[in-house]
Order: C-alpha cells, then structure tokens, then sequence
C-alpha cells in the first residue's frame, strides 16, 4: 500500500499498482477471490492487471451465493430413494445424500421436507447450515449415523411456507407465495397442480409454497409433476411421474432404477425420486 507520513500521523491507501500487486498474490496462492473496504469511494473505475502465470479456467456456471442463516422450514422436497429418517425421539436438522441434503426431524418423525444446498455447499453440521464443500468435513451417513425411522410414514405436525419465497409460474413470471396464499382455492389448486415448471433454478409452487399447495407430505406426489431424466444429445429430458408410475406397474425393476438417480438438470427439475415419491419410495406405496 501506499503511505504518506508526517511528524506525528500517517495515512495509508492503495492505488491501482497496490491493488495489481495484491490481486496478483490472491491469484498467486489459487484464492477463490478478494475484497476491498470503501469501495464507494473510488471516483473513477479502472482496470487490475494480474500478473500471474496461473490462470484460472472461466466459470462455466454463476455460483449461487452461501446461505447466511438457517433456514426456519425446509421449502425444497429433495428425498433420497430410501427416504428421509429419524432416529426415535430426535428433533433437529440431519445431512443427507452426502451432506449435499438436509431435513428437519421433531420428535422422531420428518417435519416438513428436504431441502437441497447451493451448488458448491454442503451441509455443515456443525454451523448448522450450508457451508463451502471445502469447509465441510462430512459424518458418515451408515445406519449407526443416520438412524432409521419407523416404516409407517407420518405426515409432519404442521405445514409452513415463507410469504416472501417465490415460486415460478410461467412465462417470465414469478409470484411469491403470499400472493398464492389470497388466491381462491380454485386458482390455488390450479396452480399448484398444473404449473410444474422450473426456471433458473426456481421451482413451481407445489415445490416452494408448501402450505398453500398442500404439499408438505413426504409421500405427495402430482401426476403432472416433470423429473430430470438425463439428457440427449445434449438437450435435457423431462418426464412426468404420470409415466413413471405407468411404467412401474409392468416394469418395477427398471423404475427401480430409474428412482435411484440423483442428478438435478441445470434448470432445476429434480431427480424423480424428488418429485414422484409415491412411486419411488417404498414407503409410500
């Protein structure tokens, strides 16, 4: 930094030189990126030029930013193929799938749903939120760590949904689910049931306003709901749980399968054992 000094005080500040030379060093060690304080004080824009001979290849996706608090209910159903579990008269949130998932457990039972951390996150134990993978040294998810729940599937306590999230509708639309809450039930059920869409990573209001849409049960499942089947020729697949449930009353071992996939499409839309739980939890059968 610069420094300019008198009998009895002295001033620090940086210039675009120290700001390269600092960039540089970030760069240098591989950081993932960098700050500066009173940035609002720049009167005019400028460039940094790094001089380091690594270089870092472009992103091929926006990183969604980390959570900065626990959330107060799951809003994203996001189970596994055997279903999210309880050890009996456990109350408090448990990692899931890797740590990539978590889920809140009351008194032994799934309360609400499952939610899913950003890309790049996982779910820390001990913050209690999701955390940068880096940061996150994973328990192990055996029986002994994830205890089981009983098999007779308990709908949760109580249905609750943020006012302020939003939901994709169609088009460019979003709505929030204090909008969808003063709808009549007619438009509500509307909604909920036929607008099954995701965009940018924004999912339809049966997957965000649980309340509203009667959604919270771990066994709820719409027919018109579309899962991420994989993709062809570079173009993503969605089908409907409609045909997959169609499809497990002659073919079970192949939707067997078909359930245990895990991927989420860039768009949003979830692995069929998200979204078509009926069919793919044994559970809920």
């Amino acid at each position: 930094m610069e420094l300019v000094t008198n009998e009895y005080e002295f001033i620090s500040f940086d210039s675009e030189e120290t700001f390269a030379i600092k960039a540089t060093y970030a760069s240098d060690l591989c950081m993932r990126g960098y700050f500066f304080w009173a940035a609002d004080m720049i009167l005019k824009s400028f460039t940094i030029e790094i001089n380091s001979p690594t270089k870092s290849p472009a992103p091929t996706k926006e990183r969604t930013p980390r959570p900065t608090a626990l959330p107060t209910l799951p809003t994203t159903r996001k189970p596994t193929p055997s279903g999210p579990n309880c050890s009996v008269g456990h109350t408090g949130w448990v990692p899931y799938l890797r740590c990539t998932h978590y889920f809140y457990c009351r008194n032994g039972s799934v309360d609400g749903a499952v939610n899913k951390c950003a890309e790049g996150t996982l779910w820390d134990v001990k913050l209690g939120q999701c955390n940068w993978d880096y940061n996150v040294q994973c328990p192990s998810e055996s029986p002994t760590g994830i205890p089981t729940r009983s098999p007779t599937v308990t709908p949760p306590n109580k249905c609750k949904e943020k006012p302020s999230d939003e939901f994709y509708l169609t088009g460019k639309k979003f709505l929030k689910c204090k909008k969808l809450a003063k709808k009549s039930k007619n438009m509500k059920e509307k909604i909920c049931t036929k607008k099954v869409n995701y965009k940018n990573n924004i999912g339809p209001a049966q997957a965000v306003c649980l309340a509203s849409c009667n959604s919270c049960d771990v066994c709820y499942e719409n027919k018109k709901s579309k899962y991420f089947s994989g993709e062809r020729n570079g173009t993503p697949v969605y089908k409907s749980c409609k045909s997959l449930s169609k499809l497990a009353t002659n073919k079970p071992d192949k939707v067997a399968n078909i359930c245990k996939q895990t991927e989420y499409s860039d768009a949003g839309y979830p692995p069929p054992v998200v979204i078509c739980q009926k069919t793919c939890l044994p559970q809920c059968s």
